[in-house]
């Protein structure tokens, strides 16, 4: 069965600052709804896990590597901002349409990539996962940093955040071997092959809520249980960000070597 995306790629309706075209807008990805947008019940749900195969998981001293090399590019620094410096930051990227994502999220994570991106490999892109969205809508936000475009598709959550199967994810957890989602924000860091999921990308965790997210093999892959339909609830992954198969060769890529994803619940 031939599955088709939710939407077709449209022109923004709003004034953008003229820049070089986009990656998203040549790319077959949906552009994100308005926040406001309503979805009926999921008719049918995909009870399937993707288990991260033992092949996945990386050395201890991979592991350890990148573990410093974190430490020393993402330093954990407690500043506590100001209104008015909160609002210059979004003034300075005043371009993205926020009408396409969550508030809170897209305010706590461009603080965070303002101060870090210059530490940022790939600052073209900022992705945003709303876990607080029930898994039959499009809850990833990939933001075109150098235009404002924002498309969104869908992803899954880890089996065990869920231990009902009703699509709501229930908890968070940074544990080996808890098979659960982690909150905070992620290095999308370089691409391999998986034994399992083919084309990958790495996660590396820069918070402390999913510092393990390298050990415990927790990636960005494409799973068939991941569906671009919002009247399906998708399956579930051990953790991994699963997008539909049928789009990680635009999306990987994308992220890859280097780009700020943020992972929380939208208040």
């Amino acid at each position: 069965m031939k599955l088709t995306l939710l939407g077709l790629i449209a022109t923004l309706s709003f004034s953008l600052q003229t820049q070089a075209s986009s990656k998203l807008e040549s790319m077959n990805l949906p552009e994100a709804p308005l926040i406001e947008e309503n979805y009926g019940e999921p008719l049918l749900q995909i009870d399937a896990v993707d288990p991260t195969p033992d092949a996945d998981i990386p050395s201890d001293e991979e592991v350890l590597r990148m573990q410093q090399e974190i430490k020393e590019l993402f330093p954990e620094t407690n500043t506590v901002q100001t209104q008015q410096e909160r609002m210059s930051i979004l003034a300075r990227y005043s371009y993205v349409d926020t009408r396409r994502v969550p508030q809170d999220l897209y305010e706590t994570a461009i603080a965070y990539y303002d101060a870090h991106k210059s530490s940022l490999r790939n600052p073209n892109y900022l992705t945003l996962v709303d876990f607080g969205a029930r898994s039959n809508l499009p809850r990833m936000f990939i933001i075109d940093m150098n235009t404002g475009r924002v498309a969104s598709i869908h992803v899954a959550h880890g089996e065990y955040s869920d231990p009902n199967k009703d699509g709501h994810l229930d908890s968070f957890s940074n544990r080996i071997g808890s098979k659960q989602s982690s909150e905070g924000f992620y290095r999308v860091s370089e691409t391999y092959n998986s034994s399992k999921f083919g084309y990958a990308a790495r996660l590396d965790g820069l918070s402390s809520s999913n510092s393990n997210a390298r050990a415990r093999a927790v990636v960005l892959h494409g799973s068939k249980y991941v569906w671009e339909r919002s009247d399906v609830l998708p399956g579930y992954s051990w953790g991994c960000l699963a997008i539909a198969e049928n789009l990680k060769a635009e999306v990987v890529p994308l992220l890859a070597n280097g780009s700020l994803l943020y992972a929380s619940i939208s208040r």
